[in-house]
Formats: structure tokens, C-alpha cells, sequence
């Protein structure tokens, strides 16, 4: 083969290869009850505040008591009971997997599996694991996919 068609065979090959990229790209963009659920998990389980963002409004704040609020101040109260902060009380999740029960426009019940693993605080030499699974209900709203009803131990 020449010097030209090696050339032209690599300039294919990385123009092919960045088309994928965005192609790739844009589907991981997508919103989906999956990726919603993901999400919100691990934002829960991290007593991250971002995870209000997936939660449905009905759920969010109902008779102006903020649960997510309550939710990571109970958390850091019992770490302070026990005189640590409230990073000894985050998990890291692990094997997260999806599972679509039902599906349509407005609405979606999801099954979702993972692995809690205790933060590195709390178990340097003998980690415990959960295996935690759930059915979570989803709702569409303002173009996001949002968690609504009882979830995990969501005040």
C-alpha cells in the first residue's frame, strides 16, 4: 500500500471515530427514568442536596416541611451523636442496575439494585456491604425525569 492510502486510511478512521464520539455523546445526554434513578440514589445516599432536583414537586416540600432538609439533618445529627461528621454517614454505591417495569409519557416504576458499601471512614478493615432493591415510582416533569412517592427511607 502507498504512503497516500496509509494517510487516507487514518484520516477515515479518526473521522469515523469522532462521529461516533458524538453520536455516543448525545445519547448519553438523553433523559431516562434509568439514568433519574441512578442519579437520585446516589445523590441520596452521598447527602448530596442536589438530589431535590429529582425529586417530584409533590414530594419535594409538602405542607412546607423540606425533605431533604430534614433528611441530611437527621443524618448529621446521628453523626454527631455518635461524634463524627456527617461524611462518616455517606455510602458509595456499586453494580447499580436498572430495570423498567412500566413506561408511558407521563409516568414510570422502575426497579433499582445496587451495593451500599459503608464510607472508608467507617470501615477501614472490614467494610460492610448492603445489597439494597427497590421499587421507585418516576414522574415527568419540567423536562426531567423526578422520583415521587416512598423511597429508601426518604422522610
Amino acid at each position: 500500500m502507498s504512503q497516500a492510502g496509509k494517510g487516507s486510511s487514518i484520516v477515515f478512521v479518526v473521522i469515523a471515530g469522532l462521529i461516533l464520539q458524538f453520536f455516543l455523546f448525545q445519547a448519553e445526554g438523553k433523559e431516562t427514568p434509568n439514568k433519574a434513578v441512578a442519579e437520585f440514589a446516589k445523590a441520596y445516599f452521598r447527602f448530596d442536596p442536589a438530589m431535590a432536583q429529582r425529586l417530584c414537586d409533590e414530594r419535594k416540600a409538602p405542607d412546607d416541611f423540606d425533605v431533604v432538609e430534614k433528611y441530611i439533618q437527621l443524618a448529621s445529627d446521628e453523626a454527631s451523636a455518635r461524634g463524627f461528621g456527617l461524611n462518616y454517614m455517606k455510602s458509595c454505591l456499586s453494580d447499580i442496575r436498572t430495570q423498567t417495569l412500566t413506561k408511558d409519557s407521563e409516568s414510570a416504576q422502575m426497579r433499582i439494585s445496587f451495593v451500599r458499601k459503608q464510607s472508608l471512614l467507617r470501615t477501614f478493615f472490614a467494610p460492610k456491604t448492603y445489597q439494597v432493591d427497590e421499587v421507585v415510582n418516576l414522574v415527568f416533569e419540567d423536562g426531567l425525569w423526578k422520583v415521587c412517592g416512598a423511597v429508601f427511607d426518604l422522610p
